[in-house]
């Protein structure tokens, strides 16, 4: 790539990668989470769909991704948080990560369901946060077929 760029215009220097992690990287951030906070704030429901993970490295996380329709009809999906979960896997534990996410996102009061596998920690955290809780239906195929 920095070729190509040499021959289009030898006198032009990209950023380095400090500066597009220091600079542009975090403009980008602030600018697309305010569009989404703005958008978020139109709807009046919306479900979530999350999971949570192990990594090799015997590292948590937990992923929340948000569901709705904008008001021009349109079926929007957006990953709201993808975090390190720094404690056990527990109910309570995983409730307080998704309404911490969904508080950040101001979006804790329209939720209607949460969607998850059907193992009881997650079913309970959304229970925990007045979510109704519907079982994926790909992990309940995938768990019934194998």
């Amino acid at each position: 790539f920095k070729e190509f760029l040499k021959v289009i215009d030898p006198k032009y220097a990209p950023p380095s990668r400090r500066t597009i992690m220091r600079d542009h990287l975090p403009k980008l951030y602030e600018s697309k989470s305010l569009e989404l906070r703005k958008e978020l704030d139109k709807i009046k429901f919306c479900s979530i769909t999350t999971d949570c993970w192990t990594s090799r490295a015997t590292e948590g996380y937990i992923t929340v991704t948000c569901h709705y329709i904008r008001e021009d009809w349109e079926f929007r999906s957006v990953v709201l948080s993808t975090s390190h979960l720094k404690s056990s896997h527990t109910s309570e534990n995983l409730g307080k990560a998704m309404k911490d996410i969904t508080d950040y996102w101001g979006i804790t009061q329209k939720v209607h369901c949460g969607i998850s596998d059907s193992a009881n920690n997650m079913k309970r955290a959304l229970r925990l946060n007045q979510w109704n809780h519907l079982a994926c239906f790909a992990h309940t195929i995938n768990f019934d077929c194998c």
